[in-house]
């Protein structure tokens, strides 16, 4: 019988993603933050919908980069037309939590922020997908992962690598929304607040967006 001399243990390689995933969904960002708030404004149960639709569009994503991991090509075509949408999505999410702060809206507290979008489930889809910098995240890490001969392009290294992300995602946002779920019982005194920090979290990030489209698709083109 042939034993092969490099053997890809499945729950090594699903810890990899896992850890992965989970550091880089815990620092502060769009869609941490808004798990929060919308545990805190609604339900955890919504908050869990907005979840599901993250984990599943990151799961596409990082299926699209190991099936494209030599067409550089097709991620930066990717990453030009996602930008300016994307941009468009976080500047409109950035002024509906500042039209929220200003007190001049007179939406109940479950319908905040989803004036144009009232399901928490297609706002994760539409959030998650409209992050470009997930594309190079993990286009760096699966190509460490190679280098480290963790993957190998099987499904045997590939199926539990994505499991594992996918876990570690979700655990991530669990922990914010299990924050949020807590502070519940006094969103009254901290809804403005929310809404004033989501609304620059967004701000900048769409600030952060056009700075490097301009960057690396104008300057680099004239």
């Amino acid at each position: 019988m042939l034993i092969t001399e490099h053997a890809h243990h499945p729950l090594k390689t699903a810890s990899s993603g896992f850890l992965i995933s989970l550091l880089g969904a815990l620092p502060l960002g769009t869609l941490n933050l808004t798990a929060f708030e919308i545990a805190a404004t609604d339900s955890p149960f919504s908050a869990f919908l907005f979840a599901i639709g993250v984990v599943f569009v990151e799961l596409l994503v990082v299926m699209l980069m190991l099936l494209t991991a030599n067409k550089i090509r097709v991620k930066q075509s990717l990453i030009k037309y996602i930008i300016p949408v994307a941009v468009c999505f976080l500047l409109y999410l950035a002024f509906s939590n500042f039209y929220q702060f200003s007190g001049t809206g007179n939406l109940p507290v479950n319908a905040k922020m989803f004036r144009g979008v009232q399901s928490p489930l297609v706002l994760g889809l539409l959030l998650s997908a409209l992050n470009p910098l997930q594309f190079p995240y993990w286009f760096g890490w699966n190509s460490v992962m190679v280098q480290r001969k963790k993957l190998d392009g099987t499904p045997q290294t590939q199926i539990p690598y994505i499991l594992g992300i996918g876990i570690g995602t979700m655990g991530a946002l669990l922990c914010f929304i299990f924050l949020g779920s807590f502070i519940s019982e006094h969103i009254t005194i901290y809804e403005g607040i929310l809404s004033l920090v989501l609304g620059l979290v967004y701000l900048a990030f769409s600030i952060y967006l056009i700075f490097l489209f301009f960057k690396k698709y104008l300057i680099t083109t004239t």
